[in-house]
This record gives structure tokens, sequence and C-alpha cells, in this order.
């Protein structure tokens, strides 16, 4: 009985054990394989009681308060809301009147379809895509007497949508002074009065992307 012992453990229970043979899977393994379930299920329940956190959290932030995250980084473009935001709550505020809009359409088409697309031509592109945002350039154009313009300036930089300015080019009016005339540029009417100048913005904004 003693040899037989032996024989078994030797020739069954330490390969089961073990998992020395082909034909056995090895109880080391089962428990490693268990071991790594428990700890998944570990994880789960850590990962719901942190959901249930956030969810709560979130569930107890003021709608308006929503409603400023979305407008401070939007989940879209929008650049032609941004423009009207601008041109109704500040430049209107002064008497300034945004013209002139300039954006590259294909950059927002591009950038649209790299936030939903796994295919990148390059590795810029690809590095773009891996951020959580993105950015859309655009220009415009407006007028105005300088200290309106430095007030349009201060209210631009607290407003609520993220918005870097590139550049600002300044320019005065030409020509003899005709009060209430106008030059036209580019076909674009600017008004010639003295002390009236010229500003052309190239600026920044961002966009959450999905």
């Amino acid at each position: 009985m003693l040899a037989i012992a032996v024989a078994v453990f030797f020739l069954y229970t330490d390969p089961t054990y073990s998992g020395t043979t082909d034909t056995h899977t090895s109880i080391k393994e089962l428990q490693a394989v268990q071991k790594s379930y428990n700890d998944a299920l570990d994880n789960a329940k850590k990962l719901s009681v942190k959901r249930d956190e956030l969810a709560k959290q979130y569930a107890g932030i003021s709608t308006d308060y929503i409603k400023k995250l979305n407008k401070l980084l939007p989940d879209e473009i929008e650049n032609v809301k941004l423009i009207v935001d601008i041109n109704n709550s500040i430049a209107f505020k002064y008497g300034m009147v945004i013209t002139n809009v300039k954006f590259d359409t294909a950059q927002a088409d591009v950038q649209s379809a790299q936030a939903k697309t796994a295919g990148v031509p390059n590795a810029q592109a690809q590095a773009a895509k891996n951020k959580a945002y993105g950015t859309f350039d655009l220009e415009f154009y407006t007028e105005g007497p300088y200290d309106k313009f430095i007030n349009f300036l201060g209210d631009l930089e607290k407003s609520l949508r993220i918005v870097d300015i590139n550049s600002i080019a300044f320019s005065s009016n030409d020509g003899t002074p005709q009060t209430g005339g106008t030059i036209f540029v580019g076909g674009q009417g600017r008004t010639n009065i003295p002390g009236v100048y010229k500003y052309d913005f190239k600026v920044r904004t961002y966009w959450l992307k999905q």
C-alpha cells in the first residue's frame, strides 16, 4: 500500500499539481487563473463604487454650471456660434462689429473626421488625434476707437469660451478724413473716421473630442 501510494504521488498527484505533463492542467495554474478572476472582480467592484460616486457628484452640479462647462469647452468646433457670441455679447456693447470672418473649413472637416476614425495620414496627425481636445484657428476684422478696443480685449479675455489671440494687426485710417465716409478694402466697407482704428484678429479656440 505504501508503494502504491508513492507511485500514485509521483505518477499522478505531483504531475497534476505542478503541471509537468501535457495531459494535466496544473493546479497552481488554475489557482493563478482563479486569483486573476478574483482580482478582476475586486477591481470591477471598486470601479462600480467610483462610478456611483462620480454620478452622484455630477447629479449635484447645477444645470447652469453644466451649461457653462459646455460653453467653456464644447464637444464640437462651433466656430460660427463663437463669432456670433463675440459679436453680440462683446463687440456690440462697444459699438463694434465683427466682419470679414475667415476660417479653414477643411481643417474643421479633417479634425472632426480624425476624432471619429482611427486612420491618420502621418505621425503629426496621429499625435493631434491622441489629444483629448482639438484646436481651430479663425480670423476676423473689427474697428473702433482705441479705448473701446482695450475694453473689447478685456471682455474677450474674461469670456467663458477659451480663446487664445495669436496675433492682432493694427492699422489706422489713411487719406483725408471723411466723417461717416467709407473706404473699401478687399470688397469690405471700412469706416474712415478719425480716431477709429482697424484690428485684424487671428485667434485659436478649443473643443473637446468625444
